[in-house]
């Protein structure tokens, strides 16, 4: 503590110290444990008067982006530097340039500070700028492109282009053979892609780090398949959310084992439905095709198997969703099997397919109102 701020040798503590940490903490409503971490990790708080300094910040920040008291709080609770920024010298000139620059309204510049404090502590024109103008150039960004980026992950704001976000853009797509439009289609879909480097976690608390997790998924996806280069290129660019997964090949294996697939089975499954591999196996994928099979229990196992196979959409639903829906149908005497091919209707198209062709037998306010009901 002493080491970051050696002024606070010259300080007394005394009534006076105690009263302006009290009121600090009775301001943020932080426990003694927050505060305590407050003062350790931004020991110049005990220079600064509470009246003076430190609360006309705090009101300014909180009155500027509309903040409850709970959203202030953990604003410091993660950013404690701010309260040694001058709001109108500091704060103010960044979050109005920010906001300008991204053409952001007023909310979603409070929920960009919310999901990332630390932009209140930077320079907009040394720091922010920059980075956001070399991305514009190297993805050949509208202005609309690059603000709904920022406004999906924020952290891009505090990275560094030539040290953190050129590399990984340049290795990607050195790996993947593909073209600036490509590049940029799988950012625009994908921008975690960006943060694919050691500073993210610091930032944001999410790891993708092209040496330690791109790189060897997309090696165990090709060895796996057996696809080319290009094959390759194909998929991710498809979905470029694949090379964040960590559990391809039990997945992989059981979709073979369970349909029977050949090689060529698996990969043009994948082709024909890659969102698949987007499905979590164990609370997805193994409990639908269990439902399915139930549903046509009027055939043998293989003819069930291959049925559900053939529409594999169908395996993507969730378990919870399916369930609901099976037991609204089971209640009225609607066989199961016609929910097959109707798992993704929306709850007013599947309101309406069931009036139609049962209309006669519902009551139409209880109907509405087991369909309405929120699925996970």
């Amino acid at each position: 503590m002493i080491l970051r701020q050696p002024i606070i040798i010259s300080c007394s503590f005394d009534a006076k110290s105690k009263q302006r940490l009290d009121s600090v903490q009775n301001y943020l409503e932080f426990s003694d444990d927050e505060m305590r971490k407050m003062m350790l990790t931004h020991p110049i708080i005990f220079t600064y008067s509470f009246d003076d300094n430190i609360k006309p910040t705090l009101d300014s920040v909180r009155d500027h982006l509309k903040l409850s008291s709970n959203e202030l709080r953990k604003i410091l609770l993660r950013q404690p530097q701010v309260i040694s920024c001058s709001f109108d010298d500091n704060i103010k000139p960044t979050l109005n340039a920010l906001q300008d620059h991204l053409k952001l309204s007023d909310d979603e510049l409070r929920k960009m500070i919310l999901s990332l404090p630390s932009i209140i502590n930077l320079n907009f024109y040394n720091n922010i700028k920059p980075t956001l103008n070399a991305l514009q150039n190297r993805l050949k960004l509208s202005d609309d492109e690059l603000r709904k980026l920022t406004r999906t992950l924020p952290a891009i704001i505090s990275l560094n282009f030539n040290d953190n976000i050129e590399p990984t853009l340049d290795i990607l797509q050195h790996r993947l053979k593909i073209s600036d439009l490509e590049l940029k289609k799988m950012v625009v879909t994908m921008p975690s892609i960006i943060g694919s480097s050691n500073i993210v976690p610091k930032l944001i608390g999410y790891k993708l780090n092209f040496n330690d997790n791109i790189e060897p998924t997309l090696d165990i996806l090709q060895h796996r398949l057996e696809i080319s280069d290009s094959e390759l290129k194909k998929m991710v660019v498809t979905m470029p959310s694949i090379i964040s997964y960590s559990n391809i090949v039990p997945k992989l294996d059981w979709l073979q084992t369970t349909f029977d697939l050949s090689h060529l089975q698996l990969v043009e499954l994948l082709n024909k439905q890659l969102m698949l591999m987007s499905v979590n196996l164990d609370k997805t994928l193994i409990p639908g095709v269990t439902f399915w099979r139930e549903c046509f229990n009027d055939r043998t196992y293989v003819e069930a198997t291959k049925k559900i196979i053939s529409a594999p959409r169908e395996l993507t639903q969730s378990n919870k969703r399916l369930q609901k829906r099976s037991a609204l149908f089971k209640a009225h005497g609607i066989p199961l099997k016609l929910l097959w091919g109707k798992a993704t209707y929306t709850d007013d198209r599947l309101y309406a397919w069931v009036k139609r062709h049962y209309g006669e037998s519902l009551d139409s306010t209880e109907l509405m109102t087991a369909l309405k009901i929120q699925y996970d």
